[in-house]
Parts: C-alpha cells; structure tokens; sequence
C-alpha cells in the first residue's frame, strides 16, 4: 500500500485542501502458472484482496484525522472520505498470461481486470455505508446524476443510492517507488526495458527488470519478446489508459515515451485522441527533454509509429 497526502496530483482531482489516500494492488501477485499455457489470473483472490484494500483505505481516513496540519484538511477529508484504490503491476500480469501489452486482446482483459475492482470496491463501500454511515456530504440525488455511477449494473446503483461510505474509490497512481519495491511495472505502464541502467546518486547500475528471472525459471532460459515502452505504439497505450477509464471514479497518471525523433504533430494527434477517448489526462515524455534516470539498453532506435504525423 502507499499512502500520500499531497494536494494536487494528477491521478485524484480535488477539492480546496482535499487529501490523496492511495492504494495499489499488485496485479502480478494474482497470476496463478505463469508462463504457461494454463497461466490464470485468480480473480477470486482479486476480489478478496479488493474488498480488504477499500476498508484498509477507509480506515486510514479516521488514523489520519488528527494528522493533517491544518484543520481545513481535517475537515475535507472527513466529509468526503475520499479513497484512491488502483493498480500496479499491470504489464507483468500482461507478460505472465502470454497477452501482449497493446494489443486489443490485451486492452480487452485489462479492461475486465479494473471493471471487477470497480465493482468489489463499490459494493464494499455500500455495505461499509449501511455498518458506519455514508460520508457526510453523501447527497443520493446529486451523487446518482453522475454517469459514472449510472453506467454501473442496476443492482449495485441501488446500493449506491442507499448511501457510500467514500465520495471516491479508485484511482491509478504512477506507483513509482512501492513497484520498484515490489519489482514490478507502475501503474498501467508497459515493460520500461528488459535491461537498462539507472542513474542514482551520482552513479550508474545496470539492471534488468525483475520479471526475466522468473521467466527463465519457469521457461528454462531465452529472452521473451515482449513488448516495452519504447515498442509499444503510443496511440495504443492511450487507447488502454481511456479502456481503464471508464471503470475509474477519479482518474489515472500514465506517460507515454517517445523518442527524441517524434514531431509535434505526433503529440497532438496524442493528446487528441487521449481527449476524444475520455481520458482525464495525459502525460508526453519525449527522450532527452530532461536528464535521463533510467535508460533502455540496446540503444532506442526510430519508433515506427512516430516517424510520421
């Protein structure tokens, strides 16, 4: 879990003194067989792990209401009761059922994926609602115009009307420092590289990413051809992030790389489509726009996507 309190980031718009409270699931961890052809995703742990995440963060709510520095913070986090539970982890689970990160099929199961989360978490929330009280500004009328809830089964959107016990649910984080330590992917972003180096205090480290190892022991050896940041087509990766979207309450941070070489009208046509799709937002990164912290070896050729508008 990763807990934060920074007002605002890109994956939870908020209110005046509003507060993140983030959760992340890690994907990979409910891969039963991987590498195989009965390779899995357990979805009935999945579930299991959902409900417990939503009291986890509901909880976290009431530890930290006499933590926030200013009482205005302290007051919105009460009335709103706002959780943000998502993923990480997205592109392993991906790479271990033998789906290809971009791919429709891929797009297709990942969209199933955070569907059900959705609904687990809903519910769970509903029922908390009934045991403790919904949050204090809950107001059924207004909460039911939104179509995102309307878009919900009709069953869970009678729940809903009887009260939730958190004005928001879900949301996907970069997870950028809790998947380094889980040795997995961040977020919904795709394999960076199968190995790179990485730039830290002054020092360079060659590494490779986790999932190899686990490859090679469940495979006997070879390198897998999976598809990686600098492969994936861009305008797929959008189409994934506005797939996950429409289960996602609040919203998701995902950045697309793009090689040096891109032109502008390439980023446009992005950001376009991003907008056109439904995503709440969007991240370009264009290599050698900044300094580099990680880099994909062998060497980042021409992106076949990006070569033209």
């Amino acid at each position: 879990m990763e807990v934060q309190g920074v007002n605002v980031c890109g994956e939870v718009p908020m209110e005046p003194y509003g507060a993140c409270n983030l959760g992340s699931l890690n994907l990979a961890a409910f891969v039963r067989e991987p590498f195989s052809p009965r390779a899995r995703l357990d979805f009935s742990a999945l579930e299991e792990a959902t409900l417990l995440a939503v009291r986890f963060l509901d909880a976290i709510v009431d530890l930290g209401r006499n933590r926030h520095p200013l009482r205005a913070q302290r007051e919105a986090s009460l009335r709103s009761r706002r959780i943000g539970l998502g993923v990480m982890g997205l592109a392993d689970m991906l790479a271990m059922l033998g789906l290809a990160y971009g791919s429709e099929e891929a797009n297709r199961f990942a969209e199933e994926v955070v569907r059900r989360i959705k609904e687990v978490a809903y519910r769970e929330s509903a029922r908390l609602a009934r045991l403790r009280g919904p949050f204090p500004a809950f107001d059924p009328k207004a909460h039911l115009q939104s179509p995102f809830i309307q878009a919900l089964p009709e069953d869970l959107i009678r729940e809903v009307e009887r009260g939730l016990r958190n004005a928001a649910l879900l949301s996907i984080a970069p997870t950028g420092s809790i998947s380094i330590l889980a040795g997995v992917t961040g977020g919904i972003e795709p394999i960076f590289a199968l190995t790179y180096l990485r730039h830290a205090g002054g020092q360079v480290f060659l590494a490779e990413h986790p999932l190899l190892k686990r490859y090679r022991e469940a495979t006997g050896g070879g390198l897998p051809h999976w598809p990686t940041a600098h492969t994936v087509d861009p305008f797929q990766r959008v189409r994934l992030q506005a797939a996950l979207q429409r289960h996602v309450d609040q919203s998701i941070s995902s950045t697309v790389n793009l090689p040096r070489e891109t032109p502008k009208e390439v980023v446009e046509r992005l950001f376009l489509l991003a907008w056109k799709e439904g995503c709440k937002g969007i991240t370009v990164f264009r290599e050698g726009s900044r300094e580099e912290v990680v880099e994909p070896l062998p060497p980042v050729g021409v992106c076949t996507f990006c070569q033209t508008a």
